[in-house]
């Protein structure tokens, strides 16, 4: 597993890489954990996305952020 944290204004970009199997996103319906993540995000402002495949499965999450030094 990979974790990634990136700041690129005027957001917040945190992705989670596994090298699994993957999974069909068409064919898998969308369970407790991604909803959850999903609203999460929302109700940030921001979102979050799956991607997957035979090489594994990428989620980012993307949240505004404007970096304050005061």
């Amino acid at each position: 597993m990979r974790i990634e944290i990136a700041i690129r204004q005027p957001e917040l970009w945190l992705t989670v890489r596994d090298n699994g199997r993957g999974f069909s996103l068409a064919d898998t319906p969308t369970g407790v954990g991604m909803t959850n993540t999903k609203r999460r995000a929302q109700l940030l402002g921001g979102d979050a996305r799956w991607e997957s495949s035979n090489a594994g499965t990428i989620v980012n999450l993307q949240i505004p952020y404007v970096h304050n030094p005061n």
